[in-house]
């Protein structure tokens, strides 16, 4: 095909693995970690949590030639889950990160909630450019490779993911044929209001659907779903009515 101009908004729409790589080139290798590392890749979170794994980032002086590349689209670096929530949760909050805990708090004999956790937050990015961001990825599922992902009535901010798993005993299996897929679909909801963030991992998915689009973003609109149900969290239209109210009032 000709060359086409697209923006950065469309390689996200689009999860467009060569624009992604073309982006990280512009960018620059040190931006490129020096971000990452921000964003608390390749460390443990803060959880303190025994046995927690770091996930693997090696740093620049380590990079071969095909690392800024594969770094790009997520195949030359290893995250974990929890890592993956709250990168996602610092874009929910606009660009502030919060501090991961496992328990909300402890009760005493009175029923008194005493909380355990930190709630310093800590800038990663500008509110203006996660607020650029949430926007991207707001368009990924209602245009884009997360349609699956929508929720009716709320606003969902989310990215696909479809990674190749490496063999135990080295290589993807691409020659053989034999490719062993990871595919993953992450967001949050209502995106301008935040209540939930939410991550769905399917390994090893089965058939000819192996993509986070086809096989987990379903997953997270059948959660969400019953999650504003369960929570009570109010649609775009009630927040609007509720806001009228108390304007009257």
């Amino acid at each position: 095909h000709e060359n086409e101009e697209w923006t950065v908004a469309e390689i996200v729409r689009r999860s467009s693995n060569v624009g992604t790589i073309m982006w990280a080139q512009e960018t620059g290798a040190t931006a490129l970690h020096s971000k990452l590392v921000d964003f608390g890749l390749g460390q443990a979170t803060g959880l303190r949590f025994p046995g927690e794994a770091h996930g693997i980032l090696l740093p620049v002086a380590k990079w071969s030639g095909t690392s800024l590349p594969t770094i790009a689209i997520g195949q030359g670096v290893a995250a974990t889950p929890i890592q993956m929530l709250i990168s996602y949760a610092t874009l929910a909050n606009r660009g502030v990160q919060p501090a991961p805990t496992l328990v909300l708090g402890i009760r005493d004999h009175g029923g008194v909630l005493e909380s355990v956790g930190n709630d310093v937050g800590r800038r990663v990015v500008s509110k203006a450019t996660a607020e650029e961001l949430v926007v991207m990825m707001e368009e990924a599922v209602r245009s884009g490779t997360g349609t699956r992902a929508q929720v009716s009535g709320y606003r969902v901010a989310g990215k696909t993911g479809t990674a190749w798993k490496p063999h135990p005993a080295g290589g993807y299996g691409e020659e053989e044929n034999e490719i062993r897929y990871v595919a993953s679909f992450a967001g949050f909801f209502p995106s301008d209001a935040p209540e939930l963030v939410v991550l769905v991992i399917v390994d090893e998915p089965t058939g000819h659907l192996y993509t986070g689009g086809r096989v987990a973003a379903p997953v997270f609109s059948e959660f969400a779903k019953f999650a504003v149900r369960q929570l009570r969290i109010p649609a775009a239209e009630q927040r609007i009515d509720l806001d009228m109210e108390n304007l009257v009032m």
